[in-house]
């Protein structure tokens, strides 16, 4: 069973819902990774992943992010 990676953020009062429907966003991304191995890739090295959080972080007010793995506490 793999690591789950739960994103959850909230827009800026400042960005208007037109622009978050335009670009297909939602309020949470949630990711399945094989391995602890590759969600640190994935956080730290991933180009697709660097390109869309500098592309949104200014457009964020709060962001949370949990991860965890089924069935261990």
């Amino acid at each position: 069973m793999g690591i789950f990676h739960v994103v959850m953020f909230k827009f800026k009062d400042l960005v208007p819902p037109e622009e978050v429907k335009a670009q297909g966003m939602t309020h949470v991304f949630i990711f399945e990774f094989e391995s602890e191995e590759d969600r640190e890739y994935y956080l730290n090295k991933d180009p697709a992943h660097t390109e869309f959080a500098t592309g949104v972080i200014n457009l964020i007010e709060k962001l949370q992010a949990v991860d965890f793995t089924p069935g261990e506490f």
